[in-house]
């Protein structure tokens, strides 16, 4: 539990640092874009492995 507490104090003085709260703010917005880049490979590469379930027969 102490451990916890330690974390807590530490994200809390962060926030009330300017810096440490652009740091987290600006690690949010590549966390989020990270993941709108993932899904949309995904979603991407689904779409185009969707395409080559019919390549063994058109190669026959």
């Amino acid at each position: 539990m102490a451990d916890s507490t330690k974390l807590a104090g530490l994200i809390s003085d962060l926030l009330r640092c300017e810096r440490g709260a652009t740091v987290i703010e600006y690690t949010m917005i590549a966390g989020f874009i990270a993941l709108v880049i993932a899904a949309t490979v995904r979603l991407v590469g689904s779409e185009n492995a969707a395409g080559f379930d019919d390549l063994p027969d058109v190669v026959r």
